[in-house]
């Protein structure tokens, strides 16, 4: 069985280990990956990474999406893009290919060693169970 290992960081909330690629499914695949953390989020309706990244790594657009978040400037519009949110190969958990949402300012470094570049939203946890071990360490099973 499929496990993903992840943590609670102080000021990030829950996240795991992610790497961020164009899928496999894409017409001309480029080496670029990215690497670093992703905030699972239960509040978020749609998975997403940072937008730059998206730029960076050749992800396809594909379009569009009205989006709103709690706040003084609620709505937004966010530009999607194909690609996929994979896992190390230690966790041996299945990656994650969607047309995500480009986050602006989602890439942020917590101390030396965390860099969130992604948001796992509810459209990914509906396939997992979550569980958090001594309010630090946290386990994802697929389901």
């Amino acid at each position: 069985m499929a496990v993903l290992r992840g943590l609670v960081h102080p000021v990030a909330g829950p996240i795991v280990p992610v790497i961020l690629r164009q899928s496999v499914a894409a017409e001309e695949v480029t080496a670029f990956e990215a690497h670093g953390y992703a905030i699972v989020d239960t509040g978020a309706a749609l998975s997403g990474i940072d937008e730059d990244i998206a730029i960076r790594l050749k992800l396809p657009p594909v379009g569009t999406l009205k989006m709103s978040r709690p706040g003084p400037a609620p709505d937004f519009t966010a530009c999607r893009f194909h690609g996929e949110i994979a896992f190390p190969s230690n966790h041996r958990f299945p990656a994650f290919a969607s047309a995500l949402v480009g986050y602006h300012g989602l890439d942020t470094r917590f101390g030396d060693n965390i860099r969130v570049v992604a948001l796992l939203g509810r459209d990914w946890l509906a396939d997992v169970r979550l569980s958090v071990q001594g309010g630090r360490d946290l386990e994802i099973h697929r389901i």
